[in-house]
């Protein structure tokens, strides 16, 4: 789907982003801190000097260079310097212990592969036998060890130049300068892009391949930045934008324009067929307020609150690289169908069982080949969710239902979302911005979640059931029984049906646990007054067991196939158009 980003008031929080945080755990608020420090390279400390034990953030084991073991002890953590510098770490070392203030040091690892350079700062507080601070890996050498600059540089006339890293304290310092330079009190904004497909890229292709992508893609976003914006590439995978005289409306229109570019540079390239996909990460600030380390801090956050956020790669045998790319591939299949406008959708019945007679119809996405061949997406959907698609297949799934009903005023379907859409504040806002004022419409389409959503994040998934309700619009549970959901987790979601998962009903007629098994789960629902729906009916015989077990709708072939027209109309078959 296209990109929109609620801009976030004036506290960098958006009113949904507002309402989630202060609905957070306190272990989703850690989650959150640990990723936001992973992707500065960054890590918190505590020493304390008696007895000079040090306790680390726990994303410790994610930012510390391999073969280097976990240090519980300051003499520990000392033994890993090299010895080009340990002399002068010592020094400092009795100075921190003693001395008031703060303070940073620049050093180097033994044994780091290029001479891998950290940057340890430090608070001594009067009265305190803890001193507290932060490690930053990957930073650049201090000058003494830097080659002599020609002439005297700006941070942003060193760093600003297509090609070269900068670590998060950094960019820090570019914002500082930035707002120092500036005299204006005017709206600006921070936009963090993570290039989440980068990941993938390497494992199918090698780091060189990737690198090689971020820097074609760095070129491409220079390209559609006006003047008075200045791009950093901060990590591996991301770059920092700072945007001179940019409010809410203006950030939005740039992280549309930012994703669409990403998105499209997608294709062949010279190393073979590259799906290239982004999330961005937004905060809003006068140039005159705000410390610079914070505002960056908001732009993380929100960065992290998206769905599929990637991991970086691990080495790869050949098999697996070779996977990877045929997933790439199948991507940019993916989304070539999605700008060509070659989505489809094909209605599958589901029956009242007491009746006989079409309850709704389950509306699931196809796709139309060159050749105007119809064929069934469903496989995709997992690359969707790995490559970055699925905000947008679900997104037009979404309008393309809607469509249908607003047509079709006597017809109900449903439609599957991901457990990722689940989590999208973005999703969740676009159906209330389509449905908020058509509750005839609403009442007519039931989205379908998958139990495993609701194992994940119990209450985020209540929160996004009860938004869904709050529009006049049902909510299914899906695989229902795969996932074993409790008494006390069902009453918390508050569905108003649930699909019994296939893997039950297939065997039905041979198996008597698995009849036992759909029994109970009938017995189940009826208790909390849920209607259900059984899916894989594929025989007489399977029906005939399921309408005497007391189930309220059938799903499945014997019942009716997916088919690519509207049954409740005549001649009006799909073409390739």
């Amino acid at each position: 789907m296209a990109h929109e980003t609620e801009i976030p008031n004036s506290d960098g929080l958006t009113s949904t982003a507002m309402q989630n945080w202060q609905a957070m755990s306190p272990k989703m608020e850690r989650d959150i801190s640990r990723m936001a420090l992973t992707s500065a390279d960054t890590i918190l400390y505590q020493w304390d000097i008696k007895s000079g034990s040090i306790t680390f953030s726990d994303n410790i084991s994610d930012v510390l260079p391999q073969n280097f073991t976990l240090p519980r002890h300051i003499d520990d953590w000392q033994e890993m310097i090299d010895p080009r510098d340990y002399g002068n770490w010592c020094n400092a070392r009795k100075l921190w212990e003693t001395e008031i203030g703060t303070f940073e040091k620049r050093y180097r690892l033994k044994n780091s592969k290029d001479d891998l350079w950290l940057k340890h700062t430090l608070v001594h507080q009067k009265d305190n036998s803890a001193l507290i601070g932060t490690i930053s890996f990957n930073c650049r050498a201090p000058e003494s060890e830097s080659p002599p600059p020609a002439t005297q540089h700006t941070l942003l006339e060193k760093y600003g130049n297509m090609g070269t890293m900068l670590n998060a304290g950094e960019f820090i310092c570019c914002l500082q300068e930035f707002q120092e330079k500036e005299h204006s009190n005017s709206h600006n904004s921070i936009i963090i892009v993570a290039i989440t497909s980068l990941s993938i890229i390497a494992q199918a292709f090698g780091q060189n391949a990737a690198e090689d992508v971020m820097k074609e893609l760095e070129v491409k976003l220079r390209s559609i930045l006006s003047s008075g914006n200045e791009l950093y590439r901060i990590h591996r995978d991301q770059f920092g934008i700072i945007m001179e005289d940019c409010d809410r409306e203006c950030a939005t229109i740039h992280i549309n324009k930012i994703n669409d570019a990403v998105r499209n540079y997608s294709g062949k390239t010279k190393f073979g067929a590259v799906h290239t996909s982004s999330i961005c990460g937004y905060s809003n600030f006068k140039t005159a307020e705000g410390e610079a380390a914070t505002i960056i801090d908001r732009a993380f956050t929100d960065l992290n609150r998206h769905p599929g956020m990637l991991h970086a790669a691990q080495a790869q045998d050949p098999e697996d690289s070779m996977m990877a790319r045929q997933q790439m591939g199948l991507a940019n299949y993916l989304s070539k169908a999605i700008s060509e406008d070659k989505l489809r959708l094909a209605y599958q019945p589901i029956i009242d069982s007491k009746t006989g007679e079409i309850a709704y119809y389950e509306a699931l996405l196809r796709l139309v080949d060159k050749t105007g061949k119809v064929s069934s997406a469903g496989a995709l959907i997992p690359i969707a969710e790995r490559m970055g698609l699925i905000n947008i297949v679900d997104r037009k799934v979404l309008e393309m239902v809607v469509q249908e009903l607003e047509t079709y005023p006597d017809v109900h379907l449903a439609l599957n979302v991901s457990n990722l859409t689940t989590e999208n504040p973005e999703w969740l806002q676009h159906i209330q911005s389509l449905l908020r004022d058509r509750p005839s419409t609403a009442e007519r389409l039931t989205v379908e979640i998958t139990e495993t959503a609701a194992q994940l994040d119990l209450r985020r998934t209540a929160y996004f059931v009860a938004m869904i309700q709050e529009l006049g619009c049902l909510v299914s549970l899906d695989d229902f029984g795969s996932g074993y959901t409790s008494f006390r987790q069902l009453k918390t979601l508050s569905v108003d049906s649930v699909k019994i998962d296939g893997g039950f009903i297939r065997d039905l007629t041979t198996n008597p646990d698995n009849r036992f098994f759909v029994k109970t789960l009938l017995e189940f629902t009826e208790l909390f007054g849920l209607k259900s729906v059984a899916e894989y009916v594929e025989n007489g015989e399977t029906a005939k067991i399921l309408m005497e077990l007391g189930v309220d709708c059938m799903q499945g072939y014997y019942l009716g196939k997916p088919e690519n027209q509207r049954s409740w109309l005549t001649d009006d078959e799909y073409g390739a158009s």
